[in-house]
């Protein structure tokens, strides 16, 4: 029968038959697809000896499905059914942190020779990056910057470092939320130098030596040499 519940053909009835088990196959309908299992079985036995086996047929059907890079399903697949052969168009729709990877509308025509069809959109996930940058007070970088890549669009955060002869001007921790309007972002942190603590170059070590300091001293020493050699 059709999805109306109308007989494609007269209906068959068998009597007289011993208890057990009986299968049936689908037939073949001009202008219909079965929308069923091709065989489908009975038991009869005492307490229901009276059963019937029906199929259900469409004229013509299409499925729609919008899938992602690995074929998952992002919503629940749409079948039209009972629909006469001819062509059907379908349009792409918008899936949150997803982009669509192919065309914005697909059509499939219903034929004789193929009454049910599948209409498919694939869609990549969008991803997102940031970036984590340690500068001084003029933006030179203090180490070299960090990059993630290839995000789930979230939320993200990171804590500040310590750097030696620098003290951090800024928040401990920072976050950032990638969203598809703004997917690719920075997370700087700033540092201002701590005057009085030279960092040698090759071995790291600090030296607690105030340049201004020792001037300071030398020149007051110069000073009192001075006044001490006019008083004598």
């Amino acid at each position: 029968m059709d999805e109306s519940g109308n007989l494609l053909a007269p209906e068959i009835a068998y009597k007289n038959l011993d208890l057990g088990t009986y299968t049936e196959q689908a037939k073949s309908f001009k202008a219909y697809s079965l929308n069923d299992n091709y065989t489908k079985s009975v038991t009869l036995t005492k307490e229901n000896r009276n059963q019937v086996i029906e199929f259900k047929y469409t004229n013509g059907l299409y499925k729609v499905r919008y899938v992602d890079e690995s074929g998952n399903l992002l919503e629940p697949e749409t079948t039209h059914t009972n629909l006469v052969l001819g062509t059907y168009t379908e349009k792409a729709k918008s899936f949150k942190d997803y982009k669509l990877n192919d065309e914005i509308s697909k059509s499939i025509t219903l034929t004789e020779d193929n009454k049910s069809q599948v209409i498919e959109f694939k869609y990549n996930k969008i991803k997102g990056s940031y970036i984590v940058r340690y500068v001084d007070e003029s933006g030179n970088l203090l180490e070299n910057e960090t990059s993630h890549k290839d995000l789930d669009l979230t939320k993200y955060t990171e804590e500040a470092k310590r750097f030696e002869g620098y003290i951090l001007n800024d928040e401990n921790s920072k976050s950032v939320t990638l969203t598809e309007d703004n997917k690719d972002q920075v997370i700087e942190f700033k540092y201002n130098i701590v005057y009085g603590v030279t960092v040698l170059p090759q071995t790291g070590d600090t030296s607690k030596l105030n340049i201004t300091l020792i001037l300071l001293i030398l020149s007051l020493g110069s000073l009192f040499f001075v006044l001490k050699k006019k008083q004598a």
